[in-house]
């Protein structure tokens, strides 16, 4: 019996990429907090490099929040059983088609789309 070490890289992979953006997440929301907190107590210049890091880590702290979420939904998106697809019964949708189409038997000569007839759905 072999064992499918597909499965378990794919879960590594998700595995590491979870832990790396919840890292990220708690960076972010942990430097959030400071900068929010020590831009209102300070004053002049730095209170507006405070407010501008505090805005930057709450972009970082949304981005790496966006990426978990699709993570998550990418991973267990891929483990739903889908139902098995079966081939079409033609290849060619243009024989199909030109074995649907019948000329009309009126005796007249054209050339054009005038007077076609198509069977089927």
């Amino acid at each position: 019996m072999e064992i499918d070490r597909g499965q378990y890289l794919r879960f590594a992979g998700f595995a590491v990429l979870v832990i790396a953006l919840g890292l990220i997440v708690a960076g972010s929301g942990v430097m959030l907090a400071i900068a929010s907190r020590a831009a209102g107590d300070a004053q002049g210049d730095a209170q507006r490099v405070l407010a501008r890091l505090a805005w930057l880590s709450a972009a970082i702290l949304a981005l790496a929040l966006l990426l978990l979420l699709w993570a998550v939904m990418r991973y267990f998106a891929r483990r739903i059983p889908r139902s098995a697809r079966r081939p079409t019964d033609y290849v060619d949708a243009w024989t199909v088609a030109g074995q649907r189409f019948q000329v009309p038997d009126d005796g007249k000569e054209g050339h054009g789309r005038e007077g076609g007839q198509v069977e089927g759905p």
